[in-house]
């Protein structure tokens, strides 16, 4: 009985030879210019720079960082690194100081991929690191480098660094068919030969890894983006023909502020996944010509454990991330892995029938391994609810969530509302002390541009959208969030700041709300 799919289908290398040699005169990659490699172009690329890597002394099973903004040289070191076996570790091109220094070190890394500029930044650190600048990859040879012996689907394809929201960032030891099973599980039973995705979330991050991957059931296009581009989204996707996109964070919400315009819905986007999902989702794929959106749910460790497919004439409740994916096992749990009832609050743990079809554990973290791991599941950190219908919905952070007197709170939920008014662009809840020493909910809010923000004004918003109990008491006005490279908001620096004589006080300003309000 074969468990996993062949090596062809899965392995980015093997996967690419294969496309390249049954389809080579087929567009893969195009560029913000007028610049397309085809799948052969392509294939003939990743050999010169597989090659320049091995002239270089690079090893199977070498760790490479790859400290580079999206565009051809990340693709190329991708390519390069993982043509030979070796192992891709990621960062964010904006690292520097500390950070830089602690995924550099941590990942026992000997070379790093990288422009003169952001080279400076390892220099100035005093890292003993080879710099190897990506222009010399296009120098190779283009016959195809030698390997020992195929790479397989259980074979280690990066080393992932996690946001680091608690403490150190942590490696998150990534086989290649935990990333094919990602991207075939959310996009297998959508994609077809004639799809181009667009490709605009960071490399350096799983999702646009994902985006980026070659699909095993036939040929795509892949529209390559340096950055987001939130004003001229609509045209990118007009000019690129794109059908395929993937809208997370805030990218959902700007879309949907955006001024309405007459030709909004003519554009060939016709499938979406967008997290969160819109407060109407119906109304938001009529407003922009689109099939279907989906909503996962999925974490640097895990793949796509959940999944809910929404077309414009399916009624579905905006707030779930869907029903379990084939070849996983999820369960809401309590402190002591003892299963909550159906429609209780639980830490979601997750397991597999499958192989390497999650993380492989924490690279040289053997104990936070076996903790994430413990019972032979792995603990994703996340609270969630399961309704009847199988459906999962999202509540909150384990360690974000808090308590007001006797009430639990989700500030996912509170974050939720405060966004859906329209002045806000973006929200983050946490808990804040009272005068007595409790807990009272407080969110940092980020206006729209050029809006005339007023707390009073969100609070007579909420007043009829939320409990007595979940109205913000504290609301602080800010430029930006703190965030992660995975954009996660870093909600422990919000609670640490405290309030400042910038904290608006509801109370203060004379606004009660009665417990039957």
């Amino acid at each position: 009985m074969n468990f996993l799919p062949e090596r062809s289908k899965v392995v980015l290398r093997h996967l690419l030879e294969r496309h390249a040699s049954e389809h080579p005169n087929e567009d893969y990659v195009l560029f913000e210019d007028v610049k397309r490699w085809t799948y052969g172009e392509s294939l003939q690329e990743a050999y010169r720079a597989a090659n320049v890597l091995s002239g270089l002394g690079t090893k199977r099973g070498e760790n490479i960082l790859i400290f580079l903004p999206n565009g051809l040289e990340w693709l190329l070191a991708w390519w390069g690194v993982t043509f030979l076996g070796g192992v891709i570790v990621p960062i964010n091109p904006a690292y520097k100081g500390e950070m830089l220094r602690h995924i550099c070190q941590d990942s026992q890394a000997t070379k790093v991929i990288t422009f003169p500029d952001p080279a400076e930044r390892i220099k100035d650190l005093g890292l003993d690191l080879t710099i190897i600048d990506p222009s010399l990859l296009t120098e190779g040879s283009s016959d195809a480098p030698d390997l020992e012996r195929p790479i397989e689907p259980w074979d280690i394809h990066e080393i992932v660094y996690t946001s680091g929201t608690t403490g150190p960032s942590k490696g998150v030891l990534t086989p290649y068919f935990r990333t094919y099973h990602s991207a075939d599980s959310l996009w297998g039973d959508t994609a077809t030969s004639d799809d181009t995705f667009l490709v605009d979330s960071p490399l350096f991050h799983i999702s646009g890894t994902l985006m980026a991957y070659p699909l095993a059931s036939g040929c795509k296009k892949i529209a390559l983006r340096r950055v987001f581009s939130g004003s001229r989204y609509w045209d990118i996707v007009r000019e690129f023909g794109v059908t395929i996109a993937m809208m997370i964070g805030t990218v959902p919400a700007f879309l949907e502020k955006m001024p309405p315009q007459p030709n909004d819905a003519d554009n060939p986007l016709r499938a979406a996944h967008v997290a969160p999902l819109p407060r109407d989702p119906a109304a938001f794929m009529t407003r922009f010509g689109m099939e279907k959106i989906i909503s996962t749910y999925g974490m640097t460790e895990i793949s796509t454990v959940t999944k809910a497919t929404i077309t414009p004439d399916v009624t579905i409740n905006p707030k779930t991330c869907g029903k379990v994916t084939p070849h996983h096992e999820l369960r809401l749990v309590d402190d002591y892995d003892i299963p909550v009832p159906t429609g209780d609050v639980g830490e979601l743990i997750v397991r597999s029938d499958l192989p390497w079809m999650m993380n492989a554990g924490y690279w040289q973290r053997p104990e936070e391994t076996a903790e994430a791991w413990r019972n032979g599941w792995f603990h994703t950190g996340d609270f969630f609810v399961c309704d009847e219908g199988g459906y999962f919905y999202y509540v909150d952070r384990k360690k974000d969530s808090l308590r007001r007197r006797v009430e639990n709170i989700s500030t996912f939920e509170v974050e939720r509302e405060v966004m859906a008014y329209p002045e806000v662009f973006e929200a983050a809840c946490v808990a804040a002390q009272d005068e007595f020493g409790g807990e009272e909910v407080k969110v940092f809010v980020v206006p729209r541009e050029g809006s005339t923000f007023d707390p009073a004004d969100l609070i007579k918003f909420l007043i009829p959208r939320m409990p007595y109990f979940m109205l913000p008491r504290y609301i602080e006005v800010v430029p930006d969030l703190p965030k992660t490279p995975t954009m996660r908001v870093k909600k422990y620096e919000l609670r640490e700041k405290g309030n400042t004589d910038a904290t608006w006080d509801r109370e203060a300003a004379g606004i009660t709300v009665k417990r039957d309000s």
